[in-house]
């Protein structure tokens, strides 16, 4: 078995490697036990004076083993995570992370622990863990307390993605830089520290993380279970499906359903089928078979591009499709392939109901633009 945690200590440092790039690095029982050992090493190695923490591949930490997570239960993962949360903020040496890729989730709960943290600006950030049917609930213990907290809502509760800038600004990172920078100013960091007498480090750090030490003690147990409840939970199991198949959640594709018929009271769910072009009936009827077949073909292959443009222009669209590592990144954009407006043009058969004029490929492009400019205007 391969190592996924590298170690080296020279100069008074030790750097600690995260290696699983196949998996973004993802926190898998492996590599929590080997970062876990690395870090234990450094901390009782007297000739270190600082740790750095950083990573090979386009991402820093993806947060949970999704594929060990979708078989219903985290089981010892999220004790061990908290145990290396813990370790990271009690150890006697300060811990800076090297941050030149992307951190979802867990991951972010590292950077959180960290002293210090120095992001590249390529870097990006977010707490995806509610659009998956989970919350942040080990890691808020290590970045509620360093993150302005009206932003914290923000950013919890919508897991939007956001760049080292506004990380920065938040208080989650230390500092962002420029990517060819980034080397130097965590050398200039361990340099400062150097200058540092042991004990004066270690005392310091032990000042400043004791109300989070505390928090750990009083809540860190909770927060555990609560998180192991949620990764058990039907919702959160269809959400982990849903991610690792590349494909909306049952949640999101029911929503667009009705969004797309018209659904319910509310006069704005008429404005998608109108957009497009779509003549919404008043009732079961006025559909393609029942209301149930329509969900049921919403939610089939046949029309997956339609839902794959709303979470383009959503912004989740980059979150549940982020390429395998060497692969050109898809960023969230508002536009699609060739393909998409025919399946508009599949979903405006489907709504407007049996002997409903087919519209033309025309058509399609004509409404899949429309619909573009509805969701990017702030629909969805």
């Amino acid at each position: 078995m391969s190592e996924l945690v590298r170690y080296e200590a020279s100069d008074e440092v030790a750097t600690v490697t995260l290696d699983s790039p196949h998996n973004r690095n993802a926190l898998s029982a492996q590599l929590l036990a080997e970062m876990s050992d690395r870090l234990s090493e450094a901390g009782a190695d007297q000739a270190v004076r600082a740790v750095v923490l950083t990573h090979t591949g386009r991402s820093f930490c993806s947060g949970a083993d999704l594929a060990a997570a979708g078989t219903g239960s985290l089981g010892a993962a999220g004790t061990a995570v908290m145990a290396l949360l813990r370790l990271i903020v009690e150890l006697p040496k300060p811990v800076i992370a090297r941050i030149a890729g992307h951190v979802r989730a867990g991951g972010m709960g590292i950077v959180g622990a960290c002293d210090l943290a120095i992001a590249a600006e390529g870097a990006s950030f977010a707490f995806t863990e509610a659009r998956i049917g989970l919350a942040p609930a080990m890691i808020s213990l290590t970045t509620l307390d360093i993150m302005d907290s009206r932003q914290a809502m923000r950013y919890y509760l919508t897991g939007e993605t956001f760049g080292a800038s506004v990380a920065a600004r938040l208080g989650l990172i230390t500092a962002a830089c420029a990517g060819e920078e980034l080397d130097g100013v965590v050398g200039g960091l361990v340099a400062q520290l150097r200058e540092t007498s042991p004990q004066g480090a270690a005392e310091t750090k032990m000042l400043l993380t004791a109300p989070r030490r505390q928090r750990l003690d009083a809540a860190g147990p909770e927060m555990a279970e609560l998180s192991a409840r949620l990764f058990g939970s039907q919702e959160a199991q269809e959400g982990i499906r849903a991610f690792l198949e590349k494909r909306a959640p049952a949640w999101r594709t029911r929503e667009l359903a009705r969004q797309v018929r018209g659904d319910g009271d509310d006069p704005g769910a008429q404005v998608l089928p109108q957009a497009l072009g779509l003549r919404v009936g008043a009732g079961r009827g006025g559909h393609a078979g029942s209301e149930q077949a329509v969900d049921d073909e919403v939610e089939g292959q046949q029309v997956r591009q339609l839902v794959a443009v709303d979470l383009e222009v959503g912004g989740l669209g980059e979150e549940l499709a982020e390429p395998a590592d060497g692969q050109v990144p898809a960023q969230p954009r508002v536009g699609g392939g060739a393909d998409r407006p025919q399946a508009h043009v599949r979903v405006a058969a489907l709504v407007a109901g049996p002997g409903a004029a087919q519209p033309s490929e025309r058509d399609g492009d004509q409404r899949a633009g429309r619909l573009l400019r509805v969701r990017a205007g702030g629909l969805g």
